[in-house]
């Protein structure tokens, strides 16, 4: 008993105090950080391995304890209390693992620059420091460009909000630092409710393009196909099962087919006039997007320019935001001389997870980082789409187990042009192979063309602030989530779509800051509760 009492007990104590220790660790400028106190109620919380592990260990002991002074079935009680320790072990393990993850999404989020205090720059330091100072008072020869609204970023959330401004007819700047959309897979699935959202996004002819053009076949069903194989000529490409939905064009031609696998899918979105949901690559739509936010004569959008630095203009004591901000712009890697400035009344980050506006704004995460690695390679295989069709069957995405090898997951991307996203799992000797040789043994041809390789890692984390004054974070430069289920993609268009309207009332004059406010309460539980 003594000694259940004593592992529980240093367990929890173990635990308390790095977890102090983590929270009151100063991160590289000096500023104390503390584990936000809200963290401590979430299931996946450190604080909860601890308890965890503390329950395990004094449950495993007790149960030792009592094998050794018992009579009868020693070896049982002893090997039963022996396997809880185990347990708690690893659990210790988890713990330690996950407390550092949140120490360093607590202190020091996406990036190693210190946190900058929006209102003054830091100290200069090279050309960084020199760039960053020059908003703070010695750039007033540079050309000035007044709007309404900058958004720095042109993802799918970015393109959203200009193309919805402009809608509006509010004035508005979009820099990007890439030179022109994405070229790779990315996010693919657009659920009905992003449908709704796109339909207000875009002009009938450029939904008409997404949804029929460069989106899937309309006749392909919607599901998975668990096989060993795809165009493996040695036998061994064999469908062990399938959970397939209607397709598209049989679903809208008979809606008593919709199966609890299609609607599944539109939970959340009976009232959406779109029943199913939509496939297509995230670089068709930026193209999209892009050009109906330069379809509208208020918006002006750039791409090849990025954002230096930021600063409030017009500080008054009721209101410590400022009345506006000031930016520091120039070409991407572009010459001091290039530079310029931006007076505009909002800024919008939408510039992924390593944001600048997040960074400039001080913005802080709760969550995880680097749960777990994985690889994407993009590959075209000609005639694959079609032999799969004729073979084991057509599906979204296919669950591939090669026996002795590994298993992945084969999405085709674009069945038109036969472009295909391979996944391996980091099981088994597959995913330590080359790109080529992965291809090879995933598709089952060496009748491929290696367009990418992309190894990425699994992150959870969410924004404690999805708005800071006058700046706002939406897309993944607010939250984050593995790309699986088209999570991060159509909570962004969701956040797009909150924001917009509300800007556009504050711009017109017909709302305060407190409308402004709601996009903080609304949009971040979604993310929490995603």
């Amino acid at each position: 008993a003594g000694y259940a009492a004593t592992g529980g007990a240093g367990g929890s104590v173990a635990g308390a105090l790095l977890l102090a220790v983590l929270g009151q660790r100063r991160h590289a400028a000096g500023q104390r950080v503390g584990l936000d106190p809200r963290t401590w109620l979430r299931a996946t919380h450190p604080s909860n391995y601890v308890l965890l592990a503390a329950a395990h260990t004094a449950v495993g002991a007790a149960l030792r304890v009592a094998g050794m002074n018992a009579g009868g079935g020693v070896v049982a009680l002893q090997g039963v209390g022996s396997a809880l320790c185990a347990v708690a072990a690893a659990v210790w393990l988890m713990f330690f693992s996950a407390a550092m993850a949140v120490y360093e999404t607590t202190s020091l989020p996406l990036r190693s620059l210190p946190l900058l205090d929006f209102g003054a720059p830091p100290p200069p330091s090279g050309e960084e420091g020199e760039e960053t100072a020059a908003a703070g008072g010695s750039d007033e020869g540079l050309p000035l460009l007044e709007v309404d609204v900058l958004i720095c970023g042109g993802s799918i959330s970015g393109l959203s909000v200009a193309s919805l401004l402009g809608r509006a007819g509010v004035r508005t700047l979009l820099v990007e630092r890439r030179e022109e959309p994405v070229t790779d897979a990315r996010f693919l699935f657009c659920n009905p409710a992003t449908m709704d959202i796109l339909s207000k996004v875009l002009d009938p002819d450029l939904l008409e393009e997404l949804r029929v053009q460069r989106a899937w076949p309309q006749h392909a069903p919607f599901g998975t196909i668990l096989a060993t194989g795809l165009a493996h000529e040695d036998g061994s490409a064999r469908c062990r099962g399938s959970a397939l939905g209607p397709s598209p064009a049989s679903l809208k031609a008979d809606p008593s087919r919709m199966n609890a696998i299609t609607e599944s899918r539109c939970v959340g979105c009976a009232s959406s006039r779109f029943v199913h949901p939509t496939r297509c690559m995230q670089s068709h739509q930026e193209q999209v997007l892009k050009a109906q936010a330069e379809r509208c004569a208020s918006n002006e959008v750039r791409y090849g320019h990025e954002l230096l630095s930021l600063a409030h203009e017009g500080v008054e004591e009721e209101e410590q935001s400022g009345t506006c901000i000031l930016a520091l712009l120039r070409p991407t890697g572009g010459a001091p001389e290039t530079r310029y400035r931006v007076r505009c009344k909002y800024v919008v980050g939408a510039d992924g997870p390593a944001s600048r506006v997040a960074e400039l704004v001080g913005a802080k995460y709760d969550g995880f980082l680097g749960l777990n690695k994985s690889r994407s390679i993009a590959v075209v295989v000609p005639g694959l789409a079609a032999r799969l069709a004729r073979t084991i069957g057509f599906a979204h995405q296919y669950w591939l187990l090669r026996k002795r090898r590994g298993l992945g997951l084969v999405v085709p991307v674009d069945p038109v042009s036969d472009l295909f996203n391979l996944m391996p799992f980091p099981v088994g000797e597959l995913f330590q192979q080359s790109p080529t040789r992965v291809a090879e043994e995933m598709t089952g041809t060496s009748r491929f063309t290696l367009k990418q390789e992309k190894p990425w890692w699994w992150n959870f984390f969410v924004a404690r602030q999805f708005s800071h004054g006058r700046a706002f974070l939406v897309g993944d430069c607010a939250h984050s989530w593995p790309p699986f289920g088209g999570l991060g993609g159509n909570t962004a268009y969701a956040d797009a779509f909150n924001l917009s309207w509300k800007l556009a009332a504050a711009c017109r004059g017909e709302a305060s800051q407190a409308l402004l406010n709601s996009y903080d309460i609304e949009r971040r539980q979604a993310g929490l509760s995603t």
